[in-house]
Parts: structure tokens; sequence; C-alpha cells
């Protein structure tokens, strides 16, 4: 993902290179405010707090949203 994030800075993709957790929730909002669409690939897997996760991803999504899993 770090490799695939830089290429995205280098093309103006406003990205962030970091665990999604509360506090880069936190910092989307702040940098960006509400997000339309987030996708995640095969994170589920991977994520000790589903409930955690779920919590930060609905606190960042605008009401007209897509999530993509």
């Amino acid at each position: 993902p770090e490799k695939i994030g830089k290429i995205a800075i280098r093309k103006g993709i406003p990205t962030l290179i970091r665990y999604f957790n509360k506090s880069s929730a936190n910092l989307v909002l702040q940098k960006y405010g509400k997000a339309k669409i987030i996708t995640a690939t095969n994170v589920f897997a991977h994520i000790e707090n589903v409930h955690e996760f779920m919590k930060n991803i609905l606190k960042i999504l605008d009401n007209k949203v897509i999530f993509i899993s």
C-alpha cells in the first residue's frame, strides 16, 4: 500500500499513508471532510476489532454514501 500511496500522491490524488483507526478517521474529517466513497479490499480478514473499524468508517461517511468491501 505504501508504494501505491506514493504513486497516488505524485499523481495529485489526496492520500494518507497510515493505518485506518480513530486518529486517521479524525484526520480525514479535518483535512478532507466526509467521504462519498470508501473502498476496502481484503481488510476484514486482517482486522482485530471489526466493530471499531466500522465505527470509524461510519464516522467519516457522508449521508449519501458508497462503501465497497
